[in-house]
């Protein structure tokens, strides 16, 4: 799954730990229902999923 968001410029990785996990797949459920506006992705996550 990673390698196919990297082909398409979607570097949720980089925000998230775990794009598999419950916050990934709401994030990509929202973008695949066409919703491109980063703050709304954002306001999306969990603060235990962040990257540190």
């Amino acid at each position: 799954m990673q390698k196919a968001l990297t082909q398409m410029n979607v570097q949720l990785a980089n925000v998230i730990s775990d794009v598999a996990g419950e916050t990934g797949q709401k994030i990509l459920r929202a973008i695949v229902a066409g919703e491109r506006d980063g703050q709304v992705l954002a306001a999306m996550k969990r603060a235990s999923t962040l990257r540190r």
